[in-house]
């Protein structure tokens, strides 16, 4: 028998769960800006305190007793985690405006507004906004990208040092290539570019990570395997695992994907026998995966199994098995990508040897495959070495450096506008509702309201006067807006107060995707642990 449940209905249910919801919100708005503060976190294990100003840091740390605030509290992570996975920016903007349109939404409901006019007035808003936005955004040109990219990435990790790193290695780097973040030997802030290559695969779960704390695998000279097909049995892989017990090696298998009891069976192991494994799904277009995985095959001089040939680990002979493994200096894996740190001939070979298809062959869509390839194969790798004082502050800048990485890459690839508090206010100036239904315009006015949020919440973690600056933003052209640094209004683009542009843009996109959502709902179940406790 399953547990016992309780349901609320409608507007009743949202209410329930609105707490939760507001109280990550108002922890979450207390970091934000110049003046914002930083939040302590308990860790569960013996770990030090984590001090963190970032949204999804922070929201996803956050838990309560009550189902019902718990259930909002969990529809937090949820928002500030798609924000996190998207753009790697922006989530504690994106926390604050969900919470703001729930709140708001809530009291519309509260007064017998219709969710479905709510839904379509916020859904009109958001249309009317992505028209708007355009205006506001510049791209990044090749006279002004240093200058632009270590604003951007000062104004996301706070840090002068860590700005200047990250602008040194764009300079060498393109926008595609890795950016792994390592603890610094000697305490100091510092970057090198290593030889490697950048793989579009991920870890298949969060229980292969080898370091939590910061989301990734690592593992050194691994012995690696590549796999052109679904890896489905456990046990064909026995002998190739047993060998690198053996020889007390991790393994890295880069394939198409792998089966949940694969998995299973891979932690099992884990625990049982110590063998670190990360299993690796290449995430790309299906025309495209054979490819990568023959590329790294090559480069890795690692043997590439496939059952479509009678290159098949079912026909390996025991004498096979040392030859089958390719070999790196290390390989890193985290949610979104991968990369293998190698300096071997084999990579340069293989490099040269797609140069040579690419000049023979006249197929358009073959020559763009082809120079991706070699882009990702002769990239190299980024390292941005972060050394503190102690381990607490050491984990702070980590994060923070995280965060500016992100956004760097956002604000190369998709432009950037003046920073989203500023930006928000003077869009809010602009939008206006054309539809006469009220209430369609009352669910139009809750965007217009939560966009003041983000900039309330700089503007009051300053101990200033929202209305006022409010008033000055809208008078004033659109470069022009509040700096928080020193309470003036100036040219936000000349003073590097800038955000990348889907900071804004996303924030807005998923808060209220989620937060229509649930001002949609007819209910909202939770676990009725008082009666589960007594069955």
């Amino acid at each position: 028998m399953g547990k016992v449940k309780q349901v609320k209905f409608g507007t009743e249910s949202i209410g329930k769960i609105l707490p939760g919801i507001n109280k990550i919100s108002e922890v979450v708005g207390s970091t934000m800006g110049t003046f914002g503060r930083d939040v302590i976190m308990d860790n569960d294990n013996d770990m030090p305190p984590t001090i963190s100003n970032d949204g999804v840091t922070i929201a996803q740390q956050i838990f309560f007793k009550d189902k019902w605030e718990n259930i909002g509290a969990k529809l937090c992570h949820y928002a500030s985690g798609l924000m996190n996975a998207q753009v790697g920016d922006g989530t504690s903007t994106v926390t604050v405006i969900f919470a703001e349109l729930v709140k708001e939404g809530y009291k519309l409901l509260q007064a017998d507004y219709s969710p479905i006019y709510i839904r379509e007035g916020m859904n009109l808003a958001l249309k009317e906004i992505e028209k708007i936005l355009p205006n506001y955004i510049k791209q990044i040109t090749d006279k002004d990208r240093k200058k632009i990219i270590k604003q951007i990435a000062k104004l996301s990790s706070g840090n002068e040092e860590i700005a200047q790193e990250l602008t040194d290695l764009f300079d060498k780097l393109s926008e595609d290539s890795i950016i792994t973040i390592e603890d610094s030997i000697d305490g100091n802030i510092g970057s090198e570019v290593l030889d490697g290559i950048r793989v579009d695969g991920a870890l298949t779960a969060n229980n292969f990570f080898t370091n939590a704390n910061y989301s990734k695998g690592e593992v050194d000279n691994p012995l690696i395997l590549t796999i052109n097909d679904k890896v489905n049995d456990f046990k064909e892989m026995a002998n190739l695992l047993g060998y690198a017990v053996k020889n007390q090696k991790s393994v890295a298998i880069f394939a198409k994907d792998f089966s949940i009891e694969v998995l299973k069976n891979l932690l099992i192991n884990r625990d049982k026998m110590g063998l670190i494994v990360l299993p690796i799904k290449i995430k790309a277009p299906s025309e495209k995966i054979e490819d990568i995985l023959n590329d790294i095959a090559h480069s890795t001089k690692s043997k590439l199994f496939d059952n479509k040939t009678n290159n098949r680990i079912s026909n390996l002979e025991p004498n096979q098995i040392a030859d089958s493994f390719g070999h790196a200096d290390k390989i890193v894996s985290t949610k979104t990508e991968s990369s293998i740190f190698t300096n071997s001939d084999f990579a340069i070979l293989r490099i040269e040897e797609l140069k040579e298809q690419l000049e023979n062959t006249e197929n358009l869509f073959e020559k763009d495959n082809l120079k991706e390839r070699i882009a990702n194969l002769g990239a190299g790798i980024g390292v941005i070495k972060i050394g503190a004082y102690s381990e607490v502050e050491q984990r702070e800048l980590r994060y923070k450096a995280e965060d500016a990485i992100h956004a760097v890459k956002s604000a190369i690839k998709n432009g950037y506008t003046i920073t989203t508090s500023n930006l928000f206010i003077k869009i809010n100036n602009d939008l206006k509702c054309n539809n006469d239904n009220r209430e369609i315009q009352a669910g139009f006015n809750i965007i217009k309201k939560v966009l003041l949020k983000p900039l309330k919440n700089v503007v009051n973690n300053a101990n200033g006067k929202f209305d006022l600056i409010e008033n000055d933003i809208i008078n004033e052209r659109e470069d022009i807006g509040w700096n928080a640094n020193t309470f003036t209004m100036c040219n936000l683009f000349n003073e590097g107060i800038i955000d990348p542009a889907d900071a804004s843009k996303k924030a807005l996109q998923n808060a209220i995707s989620v937060a229509r959502t649930v001002l949609c709902g007819g209910a909202i179940i939770a676990t009725d642990d008082e009666n589960n406790d007594k069955k």
